[in-house]
């Protein structure tokens, strides 16, 4: 199995993982039984519809609150209580899956720390020229999209 399809089962398997959290947060079945809502039938579970919480989802983990498409990002989300989390995956050059929005790595979230190897003729990375899909896991490792805060949210925190 290629390197690819591998990645793309693991994002599967993940983005799975997340959406079987009931609405209201608790871990484990999200069937709601008929006994608790006679207008759906046993075993209906659509988080948000009827009379279940409300789907409380965190935009790229919550960009407003901390550097998006974070680890920290997504921590701060799941701490307020967000069910949802909402992220985007790219897949470089070789084959890995990369959890960011922007398919070109923008000079307003992220910078340069070091070529990937010595006379990388590909570096710097950032300018917003190259493509994730173009970069290879080692260059995109090189890459700092947690430091810098972004204007338009004034409370929002770094995540180096």
């Amino acid at each position: 199995m290629s390197r690819l399809v591998r990645s793309i089962l693991t994002i599967a398997a993940m983005v799975a993982a997340v959406s079987i959290v009931p609405a209201g947060g608790a871990a484990g079945g999200g069937a709601v039984a008929a006994t608790e809502n006679a207008s759906r039938p046993a075993g209906y579970s659509r988080p948000g519809h009827g009379n279940e919480q409300f789907d409380l989802q965190a935009h790229r983990g919550g960009v407003g609150l901390t550097a998006e498409s974070t680890i920290a990002s997504f921590s701060t989300a799941l701490d307020l209580g967000v069910t949802t989390l909402e992220l985007d995956v790219q897949i470089t050059q070789d084959g890995y899956a990369v959890v960011t929005h922007d398919r070109d790595p923008s000079p307003r979230k992220c910078r340069d720390s070091a070529p990937a190897f010595a006379g990388d003729p590909e570096y710097p990375y950032v300018p917003g020229t190259r493509y994730i899909k173009d970069l290879t896991l080692s260059q995109v490792r090189t890459m700092d999209c947690g430091s810098q805060t972004l204007p338009e949210f004034p409370t929002q925190k770094a995540s180096p």
